[in-house]
């Protein structure tokens, strides 16, 4: 049988028919196709649909670049703004992922148990390095001013108190 020219309607239709329930035969019968096309829509549907959930995880590439920012967001910035302001600009995701890499092998040397390490190392391996490293600021919107090494919790809450407190006294006066 010939392929048929169908327009994205019927595809839309065939496929939501096919993942239903509705025979393959039916269908090849109805759209006047062969059953291979129909089997071929059919897959095409469900390898988009499981493509689109393994490739995200929450807004990020997927699970295992989700986890490591979540988990070292700071670690990401102190590298970053460790590194000398004339330097940063030519940081890329190698030097990032090089960084965390030898970081965890250091950790991960005295760690007997080899299962636990190949999922780590599995881990790691599918990190987008490149969509972490776009978390940090552009070479143009790279600035000292937000960032303090010696940034603490404790810090910061005094700050606050002593900046909510000279905003009291404004107000009195």
């Amino acid at each position: 049988m010939p392929l048929k020219k169908l327009t994205p309607e019927q595809t839309a239709s065939i496929r939501h028919q096919a993942n239903n329930g509705v025979s393959v035969l039916a269908l090849a019968a109805k759209y006047n196709i062969s059953t291979q096309h129909i089997y071929r829509i059919k897959s095409n549907e469900r390898r988009d649909r499981k493509k689109k959930q393994m490739s995200t995880y929450n807004g990020w590439t997927n699970y295992a670049t989700w986890l490591f920012y979540l988990h070292h967001q700071e670690n990401v910035e102190h590298w970053y703004y460790d590194e000398p302001a004339s330097t940063r600009k030519d940081l890329d995701e190698t030097h990032l992922q090089n960084y965390f890499e030898e970081m965890y092998s250091e950790l991960m040397h005295d760690v007997a148990n080899t299962y636990i390490t190949d999922v780590f190392n599995n881990e790691l391996r599918d990190v987008n390095w490149r969509e972490v490293m776009n978390t940090l600021p552009k070479d143009n919107e790279s600035s000292d001013d937000g960032y303090d090494a010696n940034w603490t919790e404790e810090g910061a809450i005094t700050n606050y108190l002593d900046h909510v407190a000279e905003n009291k006294e404004r107000e009195r006066n």
